[in-house]
């Protein structure tokens, strides 16, 4: 007996031990989207939290004004950081480690 394809006769599908696999699709279906849903969920709340956390933080202002820095990339620079910018030694360095997109800690 061949595995997958159509049970003989029947068309339905049948799975890879030759089963009929066909009335359990809508429950797998529906466990893998409530689990989608549910890791967007947490990552929904995860975000507010961090935004919430930086707004916080004395430097958030300063850094949310710079161009192309919102609240994750900025929390990521103060992580990176240990919030002190000058870890970085030097403007140019500061540039390159923002444009890099391998360097963060949130990708």
């Amino acid at each position: 007996m061949r595995s997958g394809g159509l049970l003989p006769g029947s068309g339905q599908a049948r799975g890879s031990a030759g089963l009929d696999n066909t009335a359990a699709r809508p429950a797998c279906v529906a466990a893998v989207a409530g689990a989608s849903v549910d890791q967007h969920r947490v990552l929904a709340e995860l975000d507010t939290q961090i935004e919430e956390t930086f707004q916080q933080h004395r430097l958030a202002t300063i850094i949310t004004s710079m161009p192309g820095f919102g609240h994750l990339l900025a929390a990521e620079l103060l992580a990176a950081t240990n919030g002190d910018v000058t870890n970085f030694g030097s403007p140019d360095r500061l540039g390159a480690w923002v444009r890099n997109p391998n360097h963060g800690f949130c990708r």
